[in-house]
């Protein structure tokens, strides 16, 4: 099978896992009893709705915590989860970010924004579902805030599809029927069973979306009084889920937001729209102060600023078409295989197709499912017709955006907000073709529907779920559990990846010059001088490091004997510059563009065998800017190590110093060779820093600022410029000797 065959019609196969087998064996169930007209068994039509609906909302909750058990292996797996997790501990400590001592290397990283004013870090991720995180957070479990969303989301997926039914010629009991099957359909949804179990914003978006959708329904309703107060509470209700889905992924509002103004603006409900509008604010009022709080301006969006100090081009990250569309280093292969010419038109139809393709399989576990949705009746048409304009607008909605996002077990994700309304569309397809075909009942219809579905789980859409389970050694990257096990309850614990990082930090924990008072300080492990730098800040507690075992094996923590800065008079505090990633800025002069990225550099020339990546995509000069901690006062010598690119050009390191800036320039070196340039004496100037509260290194820094820029150093390399237009050029260390 070709590739691309095997990307358009995914894996099949027998169950591979005990969930996949308990799936499989449903699945048939309800086949059997569609085929034997017993579907009764299936949707106990004696049951009261709100008692059926109670069930399926614990059974909905009980799956996504056996997901979390059974394939999260017990914590947060993809790297956005992890990040989410982060930001819902600083919030649950009263803040949007939190300090870190000095050197910050030690704790600045991936997906965090580092502010070396404040001496805080912080998460790049709008704060809406960060806000609903920090609440499990803040009762110890935070893993089960995803379940009881799973619980909510069955009851607003039940309103919506009674919402849609009003837009529909079906009698009463044909609407209680969608109702159930739409629940049903939302329960037996694997992709939003991962989206309620994983710390991912998904899951409360998909709630806000039901909820503000059928509540601006409600308040539209033209049969009704127009003077009756409920419209306005309704109206309120949908702006406020709006507003707070606007906090929690900003590109899914909008169109929502479409949608509920013409439909009260249709009804002619004035009111209702000042009402709208006054629900928005509490949710876009959250939002600016993040932003404020995080990137320095409500009108800054944090994610942005971010990928423009982390990744390149410098507006590799927006929303919108155009030749610098495509971060390098975040989506590198993404955007080497799919945009090597920009994003445009053609690009984004590509990028829409696979995620509609993705979502075929999202809406009932296997493609041929989604093809319900398309089908409609004289008496359902209205209300299809309707809901397919909002995926639709959805759909538009996220085009602009260049990355996917589809991945094994989360499915379309940018889709997954929609999910509630797909599944309402679901059954109302399933009454649809339940009349084409004239002689089979609604209910069986719908069960031997949701058993394919079933089976289909356990043949196909499973092995996804397992991709996922399997993925990055099988099970979260840091895991609390290790440290009780070892009966570590204070100190030092250094993890290797942004994950357990990300994991581990715990934003509460403060610690002084008398080590960890109330917790575990977890902090990255770097291999140079800033490992012994925290230890002695933090008072030499005792220290470990978490190994997460190979193979499959059990994590653990060992004791770890942290290496001197200095091994003996001679030597220097070495800093590798790829811990200085993501840098403090970068783009130095506005003409030009330049990024920096860690990198693995071949050779071995290289100390810990990688690199600070610094590109200039024009002609010029340019280049990043860097910390550089400043490990003793007085004079010191600075040496600087430079490894070649090959492509004829000129690095400058200027550091401040109490006399003025002194620079360190040198030629590019031949590619893959290293070359340290001659010592200078410096007396490293550090930064000012102003503490918006008081902690313990508050007045200054101990950091100085490192401007390193890159340039073709003759007009003739200027010229040869046209066969190599990048200019790239690699770091490897800075190191400071008394």
């Amino acid at each position: 099978m070709t590739p691309w065959l095997g990307n358009l019609v995914g894996h099949w196969g027998a169950p591979g896992d005990a969930v996949a087998w308990a799936t499989f064996a449903m699945g048939l169930g309800a086949l059997v009893l569609a085929g034997a007209k017993a579907e009764g068994l299936i949707f106990l039509p004696n049951v009261s709705e709100r008692a059926w609906l109670s069930a399926c909302a614990f059974v909905a909750a009980f799956l996504s915590l056996g997901y979390v058990a059974f394939y999260l292996r017990g914590g947060p797996r993809i790297i956005d989860a992890t990040a989410y997790l982060h930001q819902a501990r600083a919030l649950a400590s009263g803040h949007f970010g939190t300090h870190v001592p000095v050197p910050s290397e030690s704790f600045r990283g991936r997906f965090l924004l580092y502010d070396d004013t404040e001496g805080t870090i912080a998460g790049l991720f709008p704060p809406g579902y960060p806000v609903v995180l920090s609440l499990g957070v803040r009762l110890g479990a935070p893993m089960v805030v995803g379940p009881v969303i799973a619980f909510a989301l069955v009851f607003a997926t039940a309103r919506l599809a009674r919402e849609m039914c009003e837009r529909t010629t079906l009698d009463a009991a044909a609407k209680r029927q969608v109702v159930r099957v739409a629940a049903l359909a939302q329960v037996l949804c694997a992709t939003m069973r991962y989206h309620t179990a994983d710390t991912m914003s998904h899951g409360l978006a998909a709630l806000l979306v039901a909820t503000a959708l059928s509540f601006a329904l409600t308040a539209a309703r033209r049969e009704e009084s127009p003077g009756a107060s409920g419209f306005l509470v309704h109206a309120l209700v949908s702006g406020l889920c709006i507003g707070m889905l606007g906090a929690t992924r900003l590109a899914s509002a909008p169109p929502i937001a479409l949608v509920a103004i013409v439909l009260l603006f249709r009804a002619k409900r004035r009111a209702s729209l000042f009402d709208f509008a006054l629900g928005l604010l509490p949710g876009l009022t959250l939002l600016l102060a993040s932003q404020d709080a995080v990137a320095g301006s409500p009108w800054a969006s944090a994610q942005q600023l971010y990928y423009a100090r982390s990744d390149g081009p410098a507006t590799c990250f927006r929303y919108g078409f155009g030749a610098d569309v495509g971060c390098m280093f975040e989506h590198g292969d993404f955007v080497r295989a799919r945009l090597s010419g920009g994003y445009g038109v053609v690009s984004a139809l590509g990028v829409t197709l696979r995620r509609l393709r993705s979502h075929l399989t999202d809406v009932q576990n296997v493609e041929p499912l989604a093809l319900v949705l398309l089908v409609w009746t004289p008496r359902t048409r209205a209300a299809a017709r309707l809901g397919v304009a909002i995926f639709f607008l959805f759909v538009l909605a996220y085009a602009p955006f260049y990355f996917d996002g589809n991945y094994p077990g989360g499915g379309a994700r940018f889709y997954a907000d929609v999910l509630p309304l797909s599944h309402v569309l679901f059954a109302l397809g399933a009454h649809a073709l339940m009349e084409r075909l004239k002689r089979a009942s609604y209910t069986r219809v719908a069960a031997a529907l949701l058993g394919v579905g079933l089976v289909g789980f356990a043949v196909h859409a499973s092995h996804d779920h397992r991709l996922l389970a399997d993925r990055e050694g099988g099970r979260p990257m840091f895991e609390r559990d290790v440290l009780a096990a070892a009966s570590v309850t204070h100190g030092l614990v250094f993890v290797d990846t942004d994950h357990g990082f990300l994991l581990g930090h715990d934003p509460a924990v403060e610690a002084d010059a008398n080590g960890a008072k109330t917790g575990v300080v977890v902090a990255r492990l770097r291999g140079d001088a800033s490992d012994r730098l925290l230890y002695d800040a933090l008072g030499s507690p005792p220290t470990f490091r978490y190994e997460r075992g190979e193979s499959g094996a059990a994590p653990r923590l060992t004791p770890f004997n942290v290496p001197p800065a200095r091994a003996d008079g001679a030597s220097g505090y070495r800093f590798e510059s790829e811990n200085e990633w993501p840098a403090l800025s970068q783009a130095l002069l506005p003409a030009n563009d330049a990024y920096a990225f860690p990198a693995w550099a071949s050779g071995g020339c290289a100390s810990n065998g990688r690199v600070l990546r610094i590109t200039a995509a024009e002609v010029g000069v340019s280049g990043v800017t860097i910390t550089l901690p400043i490990p003793e006062p007085g004079p010191l010598w600075l040496s600087v190590r430079i490894r070649g690119g090959g492509t004829r050009g000129r690095m400058t390191v200027q550091v401040p110093t109490a006399e003025g800036p002194v620079s360190l320039t040198a030629p590019d070196p031949k590619e893959g060779t290293c070359v340290d340039l001659p010592p200078v004496q410096v007396v490293l100037s550090p930064w000012p820093r102003t503490q918006r509260r008081e902690v313990r290194q508050a007045g200054q820094s101990r950091e100085a600022h490192v401007a390193v820029t890159v340039a073709r150093p003759s007009p003739e390399d200027t010229l040869r410029a046209s066969a190599a237009p990048h200019l790239t050029m690699d770091l490897d260390a800075l190191t400071l000797r008394p």
